[in-house]
Order: structure tokens, then C-alpha cells, then sequence
């Protein structure tokens, strides 16, 4: 079905797909469980490298279009939840797991729906270690135009603009 999905968005015209991996982080896998087996099976790796696999396959199928893949570093904890972020140090652990694991089969790598700078800082610091160009995407609050974390967004791209080698 996820191949269906990403060959549709190709065939739409989408230059972009994006890996189907949001979801496949801790945190959301330990509230599902029918993934304990999967989870035990392959790990958060495993389940992320399975979803970049399904994405450049896709593109694989549609040589003559210009599609390319977006590998997701998601929001670690919930979506949209500033305070569920957590240390910068955890965070950068599982995001480095989650970069090296997506990065094998994309053409770039989209730490999306970040809430805080320091997310996303995380983010990036993982995956500019992949070599791969990064971009980024955060969530706002809905009647401010600032993180929803309350941050500003100048102060949002300045933390992730002083990662040692990242390439945004």
C-alpha cells in the first residue's frame, strides 16, 4: 500500500516522496502493541530502513520521472508537543540511529514537524553526519508565528544554521 501511495504521488508529477517512517520511533512503537514483534524482530532500524527501501523502490520503478527521496527524522515523542520533547542528548542518539538507518536510501533528509530548536538541532546534528543535504521543517503555533515551543523562528534557524557540517 505505501508503494502505491509513493508510485501515485510520482505519477501525480510529486518531484519529492517522502519515507514512510514518521511513525516508527520508540516512543510511538511502545503504544502499538502489535509492533512488539516487528519491534523485536527488526528494531527502529530495521522498521526505518525498511520504509527507505519501499520509497527509492518506488522511485526505482518510475526511471524516466524526477522524483527524489526525503528520508523523515520525525519528532521523537508526539507530534505538535513542545513539552514532550526530550535532552538533547537522548534525542541525538535516536535520531543518529534513525539518520544512518534512512540515509542509505535517500537523496536527502527532512527532519520535519520540529517543535523546539533544540529538536531540531538534534536532528540535523544527525544527520549532517550522513552527508546528505538537510532540510527542515517546524511547527508553529497556530495564532503566533513563533515555535511551539515559543521560541522564534530566527532563533529556530540559527540553532540548527551552527551545525558543524550540516548542509541546509
Amino acid at each position: 500500500m505505501v508503494k502505491d501511495a509513493h508510485l501515485a504521488y510520482i505519477d501525480a508529477g510529486a518531484e519529492i516522496i517522502t519515507s514512510n517512517n514518521y511513525a516508527c520511533v520508540p516512543k510511538c512503537l511502545e503504544f502499538d502493541s502489535k509492533d512488539d514483534a516487528l519491534l523485536s524482530k527488526y528494531g527502529v532500524a530495521g522498521m526505518v530502513a525498511a520504509a527507505g527501501k519501499v520509497a527509492q523502490a518506488s522511485c526505482h520503478e518510475r526511471p524516466d520521472s524526477k522524483a527524489k527521496v526525503a528520508g523523515s527524522l520525525p519528532p521523537l515523542a508526539e507530534s505538535y508537543r513542545a513539552d514532550k520533547v526530550g535532552p538533547f542528548e537522548e534525542n541525538l542518539r535516536q535520531y543518529e540511529v534513525i539518520a544512518q538507518s534512512i540515509a542509505p536510501y535517500c537523496d536527502l533528509l527532512l527532519c520535519e514537524t520540529m517543535s523546539t530548536a533544540d529538536e531540531a538541532r538534534a536532528a540535523v546534528t544527525a544527520a549532517a553526519n550522513t552527508d546528505l543535504p538537510i532540510w527542515v521543517s517546524w511547527t508553529l503555533k497556530e495564532n503566533e508565528p513563533v515555535l511551539r515551543s515559543g521560541e522564534s523562528i530566527n532563533d529556530a534557524v540559527e540553532a540548527v544554521k551552527s551545525v558543524k557540517g550540516a548542509k541546509i
